[in-house]
């Protein structure tokens, strides 16, 4: 165990950074505190009231987790009975005695998870919580970027970009960003502190505007207005989201700032109808969100732009909606995976459907029923062709235009073109689909041949066969009659 500058509590673990608590003033209505309070126990604030014989006391506001007001005087020897432990795997334990189960309860742990492992999941990939508890890999490339080839954790950008027309930000919110910012900047706005960070590029990879810093009037010395706007210059470690630690109450330390990540549009709407990600996930083509995006068929999304909490609107037996968090997409394999309860499925006690039970009709369909109560995989099928109403709308799917369709006007691929809807384009026969197909003609024809040439000589074979049989025949016709 051992602190630094910015991050006062931190575990080194093989010479490498294990785990690290940037909080300089924990707050004393968490259990952090009252660890906080055993690590710097060279604190003395005594109350100076030995004359009436009471035991000396400290300041906390913290009991065992018990919240109390934020000083409370509690007596040294409330802590005879507890423990802060570095285990040799490099996990600090704090905790008390049992008196009914005789044994030592551990209270609080750091690491109390992978994701509060320094950078588990590498640089650019957020780890979340919720994913754990769902028993789901934790890590996932934040929208625009990519894992990086070769089973490093991490993941990479898709592109760069430092154009004003081609760059965009993602607007990440209740997401953790290790902590303190890499510069700090006064700016008078939001807009100012963005175009600080263009300026930046490509060194500035994500910014972040504190409103509150920039109207602060703090003294010269500490002015806060003078950082009113973060910039991360780094590759962005540590990323945490669905955290659920012991200090969120804490303004303090609750360090999830809305932050903006540096991407280029093109890596985050790939087709002219796929709508912006929300939160942390990809909301890929055709899922909808809205009816200015994806398709129409698809509209069973909804993203919370002040939570970045994507959501699968569906339907119970009864005609209610419900709205069921979407815990992570994966577009390559067209499918999500939603956090439920089990009363909203039928997977409890294995019970009949009732009314309120969620229903999922095309183009969705249940990958896994029951297989986790917790949560369900969907699955969504193909899509058709793009919707349109003019011609422009069909600009950027190539090779097509706004015909009328069955159901209404799409974008038809033109000649000698098809729709794929798993490449989500117009695509022309390949060379190797016309080799497959100049192989099954030529195997045709070859089999054909074949079974040609056996006929011919099982009819060859047969009539030699025949023949020696006449042939004896006539022989001893004649030699009977020479006798």
């Amino acid at each position: 165990m051992a602190s630094d500058g910015d991050n006062p509590y931190v575990i080194w673990k093989n010479n490498q950074l294990y785990w690290e608590r940037g909080i300089k003033n924990p707050s004393p209505g968490s259990m952090f505190g009252t660890v906080v309070f055993l690590l710097n126990k060279t604190s003395t604030d005594e109350d100076p009231s030995s004359a009436t014989n009471t035991p000396p006391y400290k300041n906390i506001g913290n009991r065992f987790g018990k919240k109390q007001s934020p000083i409370t005087r509690v007596p040294v020897d409330e802590f005879n009975k507890t423990r802060l432990v570095m285990k040799c795997n490099g996990e600090l334990q704090f905790l008390t005695w049992d008196g009914i189960q005789q044994d030592w309860i551990v209270r609080w742990k750091a690491p109390d998870s992978s994701c509060d492992k320094y950078n588990f999941c590498g640089n650019f990939a957020s780890c979340d919580y919720n994913l754990i508890n769902l028993n789901i890999k934790e890590c996932k490339c934040l929208p625009g970027f990519s894992s990086v080839i070769g089973g490093v954790r991490g993941c990479t950008r898709n592109s760069w970009s430092c154009s004003g027309d081609t760059t965009a930000f993602l607007n990440l919110v209740k997401v953790k960003a290790r902590e303190p910012p890499d510069e700090q900047h006064p700016a008078a706005s939001e807009t100012e502190c963005k175009q600080i960070c263009l300026n930046k590029c490509p060194e500035c990879q994500a910014y972040s505007y504190d409103a509150k810093a920039a109207t602060s009037e703090s003294g010269d010395d500490n002015d806060s207005a003078q950082k009113s706007c973060r910039i991360w210059t780094e590759e962005l470690v540590t990323l945490q989201e669905g955290f659920h630690g012991d200090d969120t109450d804490n303004n303090e330390d609750n360090d999830a700032h809305s932050f903006y990540v540096r991407v280029d549009i093109s890596d985050i709407e790939p087709t002219p109808r796929t709508c912006e990600p929300c939160g942390t996930n990809m909301v890929p083509y055709p899922l909808s969100t809205s009816s200015n995006c994806g398709d129409p068929m698809y509209f069973n999304f909804s993203c919370n732009p002040s939570t970045g909490q994507l959501s699968f609107i569906s339907r119970t037996s009864n005609s209610n909606a419900t709205y069921q968090k979407v815990a992570i997409v994966y577009s390559e394999s067209r499918k999500f995976v939603m956090q439920v309860h089990p009363s909203n499925t039928h997977c409890e006690d294995e019970r009949p459907e009732s009314d309120e039970t969620m229903q999922i009709h095309s183009p969705f369909s249940v990958a896994y029923d029951c297989f986790d109560k917790a949560k369900v995989e969907v699955t969504w099928e193909p899509p058709h062709e793009p919707v349109c109403s003019e011609p422009k709308d069909c600009v950027g799917w190539n090779h097509s235009s706004c015909k009328v369709a069955s159901g209404g006007k799409r974008c038809l691929c033109d000649k000698n073109y098809h729709w794929d809807g798993i490449a989500l384009a117009c695509t022309i026969a390949d060379e190797g689909k016309s080799k497959s197909q100049i192989s099954l003609i030529l195997g045709i024809t070859l089999g054909s041949l074949i079974i040609l040439a056996c006929a011919i000589t099982f009819a060859y074979l047969w009539r030699r066969k025949i023949t020696p049989k006449i042939g004896t025949f006539v022989y001893i016709y004649i030699y009977t009659l020479e006798f």
